[in-house]
C-alpha cells in the first residue's frame, strides 16, 4: 500500500532528496502521486517485503518458543538483508529483474526508457524506438542516438541526429551526440559548423565539444596529409589548438596541454614542404615533452619517433625499450612498440582484438588516454 501526499514522510523526509521511505511493507510519499515507473518499483518492494515477511514467520515463531523471543524481528528484518545483501553484490536490484521480466505494455515513453536501460542489443533498441514511437522527447532521441554511437552504427547515429537536432536545434546535448556521429564518418566540415553554432553551458563534463572539435579538425589534417595538402595540414592544426568559448570549457595552463600530436602532424607537413628548419624544431618539441612516469600515454610513441627522425636512434631505442619494463601488462605500449618497430600486421591484429572486446577490461582502463585513437588513425591512414 502506499500513501500519498503523507503528512509524515513530509514531515520526517523534509525537502531532500528522497520523497518515500517504507514501514513494515507500506510505503509513505511526499508526492501527490508518482510516475508509473516509480509507483512499480514501490509495489515490487512492497510485495517483496510481505514475500520474505510470510516466509520467515513461522520459523520465527518457533525459534521465538524455544530460544528467545527477539527471534520474532525476523520477519521485520528478512527483506532488508536480503535487499542489501544483494545490492552490495550486483549492480542491479531484483526490482531490474522483475521488472525486465514481468511488467506488461504502457502508453508512457519514459517506461520505455527505463526498461531500455536494463537490457542490450536488439531488445534495447525495441524499446527506444517504442518510445520515440510514443513520444519524440529530446531524452528519447539522446538515448537512441548513444545507442547507436555505442554499437559503431555511425550512419544510423547521424540519421537519427540529424532529425533530433532540426526538433531541438538549442539542445547541446542532442548537438554533441551528433558532432560525434558526423566526425566518426569523415564529415569533418559539417561537424566543425554543427559546433560553431552550439552554445553548451559549462559544466562538469563539458569537454566533450572541445574534444569533438579537435578531434575533427585533427582527423581533417591526417586526410589532407595523406594528399599532400600541406598548407591545410597546417590550417587545420592550427584550428585544433583553439579552445572555442561557446564549447563550454576553458583553456589549461600551456604546461597542462599536450600538443605533441598537433606538433608531429605540423611537422610532417613541414617536411612536405621542404622546410627542415621548421621541422626540426617541431619534432624538437615532441622529443622534449615532458613524459609521466605514473602513467603511459600513447603520445610517448610519437615521442620516440620524433627522437629517431632526429637522428637519435639508440635514445629512441633505449625509450622504447624501458616502456615494456615499467608497463610490462599495458597493451598500447605493446601496440606503441609493435609500430615504432614497424610491425603493423602484429599492431592491427591487436587493434581486432581490443574491438572485439565485450565484457573484458578495457586496454586505458587507469587512464583515459584522449590520444589514442587519434594516433591509431594517423598510422592507418599512412602511406
Amino acid at each position: 500500500m502506499i500513501f500519498y501526499n503523507n503528512l509524515l514522510a513530509k514531515w520526517f523526509l523534509r525537502k531532500g532528496k528522497k520523497h518515500c521511505f517504507m514501514l513494515g511493507g507500506l510505503f509513505f510519499t511526499r508526492y501527490k502521486y508518482l510516475e508509473i515507473w516509480e509507483d512499480m518499483e514501490v509495489r515490487i518492494h512492497a510485495r517483496q517485503f510481505w514475500e520474505c515477511f510470510l516466509l520467515t514467520l513461522l520459523p520465527a515463531l518457533v525459534l521465538s518458543l524455544f530460544f528467545s523471543w527477539w527471534w520474532m524481528l525476523l520477519p521485520f528484518a528478512t527483506y532488508h538483508i536480503f535487499y542489501w545483501l544483494e545490492k552490495s553484490f550486483r549492480s542491479h536490484s531484483v526490482f531490474d529483474w522483475e521488472a525486465l521480466e514481468n511488467c506488461g505494455e504502457a502508453d508512457y515513453a519514459p517506461f520505455y526508457l527505463s526498461r531500455a536501460s536494463l537490457k542490450e542489443g536488439e531488445s534495447r533498441l525495441a524499446d527506444l524506438l517504442k518510445a520515440e514511437q510514443i513520444e519524440m522527447s529530446w531524452r528519447t532521441g539522446f538515448a537512441l542516438i548513444n545507442h547507436y554511437l555505442a554499437n559503431n552504427q555511425w550512419q544510423k547515429a547521424v540519421e537519427t541526429g540529424k532529425k533530433y537536432t532540426k526538433k531541438y536545434p538549442s539542445n547541446y546535448y542532442i548537438g554533441l551526440k551528433y558532432a560525434k556521429a558526423l566526425c566518426e564518418t569523415g564529415q569533418y566540415q559539417p561537424c566543425i559548423s554543427l559546433l560553431s553554432r552550439m552554445q553548451v553551458l559549462p559544466n562538469e563534463g563539458s569537454y566533450a565539444g572541445r574534444a569533438v572539435y579537435r578531434e575533427a579538425n585533427l582527423y581533417r589534417a591526417m586526410e589532407q596529409l595523406s594528399h599532400k595538402n600541406y598548407k591545410q595540414v597546417v590550417k587545420s592544426v592550427e584550428t585544433s589548438k583553439e579552445w572555442p568559448e561557446n564549447l563550454g570549457v576553458g583553456k589549461p595552463y600551456d604546461n597542462m596541454i599536450d600538443n605533441r600530436l598537433e606538433d608531429y602532424l605540423e611537422a610532417k607537413a613541414a617536411a612536405g614542404q621542404g622546410d627542415s628548419r621548421k621541422t626540426s624544431a617541431l619534432l624538437a618539441a615532441v622529443a622534449d615533452y615532458t613524459i609521466s612516469r605514473s602513467h603511459f600515454e600513447s603520445g610517448n610513441l610519437l615521442s620516440a619517433l620524433a627522437l629517431r627522425e632526429s637522428g637519435k636512434v639508440q635514445e629512441a631505442d633505449h625509450m622504447v625499450a624501458a616502456w615494456s619494463t615499467d608497463f610490462p601488462e599495458n597493451r598500447v605500449v605493446q601496440w606503441c612498440t609493435a609500430i615504432y618497430r614497424g610491425e603493423k600486421e602484429k599492431a592491427v591484429g591487436m587493434l581486432q582484438s581490443r574491438n572485439d572486446q565485450t565484457n573484458t577490461t578495457p586496454w586505458e582502463a587507469s587512464f583515459r588516454d584522449s590520444n589514442f585513437d587519434l594516433i591509431v588513425r594517423l598510422f592507418s591512414t599512412e602511406q
